[in-house]
């Protein structure tokens, strides 16, 4: 998993101090269940310089040029929002890597957390101090934020 993506976990899970709650290796465990791995996936473009995958919240093995073609090296990568930037313009180009349910692994995350609440600690929700029930609530409710649904039954609007 990428430092930045998972800079970007601990900032959702608002757990971005040490010693964290839920450990870089538990995170990394996680994404594993939670990603989909894409074999030479087509990438999009305006201007054949800045190549953007369908998908967000991305690992990268490696661009190509084609499908199994020669592999491509761009001079700016965001794993975030899947867009990839070269220095020549590019004819195609092709991803092989993973794509993370990013929404899922920050909800177990949130579980974790309401899990290892301390009862001897008084927490912070913004300025505000709260006993351990309030912050165990906040987290069950910001695991039911982020969690998406498996079975497609149902949709969250925001």
């Amino acid at each position: 998993m990428d430092s930045t993506l998972l800079s970007h976990i601990r900032t959702l899970t608002d757990d971005k101090t040490e010693p964290y709650t839920v450990s870089s290796d538990e995170i990394i465990e996680m994404g594993k269940t939670r990603r989909t791995r894409i074999y030479y996936g087509a990438c999009y473009t305006d201007d054949y310089l800045t190549w953007t995958f369908p998908r967000d919240y991305i690992e990268v093995i490696h661009l190509a040029d084609g499908y199994e073609g020669t592999v491509l090296t761009p001079s700016e990568t965001d794993v975030l929002e899947g867009r990839f930037v070269f220095a020549t313009a590019q004819t195609g180009v092709y991803f092989f890597g993973y794509a993370y349910d990013l929404n899922d692994i920050v909800s177990a995350c949130w579980l974790l957390k309401a899990d290892r609440v301390d009862p001897g600690i008084t927490y912070s929700l913004g300025d505000e101090q709260v006993d351990t029930s309030k912050y165990k609530q906040h987290c069950i409710d910001q695991y039911y934020r982020y969690r998406t649904s498996k079975s497609g039954q149902w949709r969250r609007y925001r």
